[in-house]
């Protein structure tokens, strides 16, 4: 018995065309490959670097914070407020010019076609209500910090040096135990933030050309 031969038709009819506009089939079939946004990518990376450079710079502020707080019992206040509210403003930016990065050499598409203000609400609302929760709190410590040096400087003959704000009972005592869950938790905390600012590059709204 013969063995009956089969083309496939759309196949034998696209190489046809691509052999007529001489062009590749390929190039037909699946259209310009997508040019990286290297604007995008240069832009992505310099903002990279500087987040980068002041991670650096705030760690070594914070080593000699801590070392001043155990031989002379000063507030590592830049070192405090860098924990509690710029670490995590600075993870949370990390995590968006990653993606941006990562996008843009990729040129992926976001996975989070379908409602996208919902989930970037969902993300942006409580990071935003938390931080401007611990706003007042930690900076009073760069308050006091500011506070401690001109104290220092106005009146050096002082040898009794106090500073402090009071946020009352309640406020302080869940400012404290906030302050303590922080410190305890804090590499899951910026994981935590790294990850929002991934889903707030991904979901936020595309700017009209």
């Amino acid at each position: 018995m013969a063995k009956i031969g089969r083309s496939d038709p759309d196949v034998e009819m696209l190489t046809r065309l691509a052999e007529a506009l001489d062009t590749d089939i390929q190039l037909l079939i699946y259209g310009e490959p997508k040019k990286r946004d290297m604007k995008q990518i240069r832009r992505a990376a310099a903002r990279l670097a500087v987040i980068l450079l002041l991670y650096v710079i705030f760690q070594i502020i914070a080593g000699y914070e801590e070392d001043a707080a155990r031989t002379r019992f000063a507030m590592p206040g830049i070192s405090l407020f860098m924990r509690l509210t710029g670490y995590p403003v600075l993870f949370l930016w990390a995590g968006s010019v990653v993606t941006s990065l990562i996008m843009a050499v990729t040129g992926g598409t976001s996975p989070f076609l379908a409602r996208k203000g919902m989930i970037y609400r969902a993300v942006f609302v409580p990071f935003a209500g938390c931080l401007l929760f611990t706003a007042p709190y930690s900076l009073s410590f760069l308050a006091m910090k500011i506070w401690a040096w001109a104290d220092v400087l106005l009146y050096p003959e002082k040898t009794m040096r106090s500073y402090g704000f009071n946020f009352g009972p309640v406020l302080g005592h869940i400012y404290f135990h906030m302050m303590d869950f922080i410190f305890t938790y804090s590499f899951g905390i910026y994981m935590i933030c790294f990850a929002a600012g991934c889903v707030l590059w991904l979901t936020k709204t595309e700017k009209k050309k």
